[in-house]
């Protein structure tokens, strides 16, 4: 499960500097999941999209204890979207998942 901050839509103007976003990772069932990879390219974001990191991995990640990725949103041009993320992570029973 992502959390996202600010919640809800992402409202920065064109030309008005970028709106920092951060995601946080967690299980929405209060087991502990491992291995946790993001496996979206952070260096390929659509448009107006940028993060100072090239990839987000933790070892663990349960509720309560979450895998951040900090983004920065600066639209070059008035447009609506969704931005997806992929990631893998290894399940309590061990299963190895994947999800958007």
């Amino acid at each position: 499960m992502a959390a996202v901050s600010p919640t809800g839509q992402v409202n920065a103007l064109v030309g008005s500097g970028s709106q920092a976003v951060s995601v946080n990772f967690t299980t929405d069932d209060g087991d502990a999941a491992t291995n946790f990879m993001l496996t979206s390219d952070l260096g390929a974001l659509p448009s107006g999209w940028a993060s100072s990191v090239s990839g987000l991995s933790c070892a663990i990640v349960s509720t309560g204890s979450g895998c951040r990725l900090a983004l920065t949103y600066a639209p070059t041009a008035a447009a609506g979207g969704v931005l997806t993320l992929n990631y893998d992570f290894t399940d309590d029973s061990g299963l190895a998942k994947s999800g958007s």
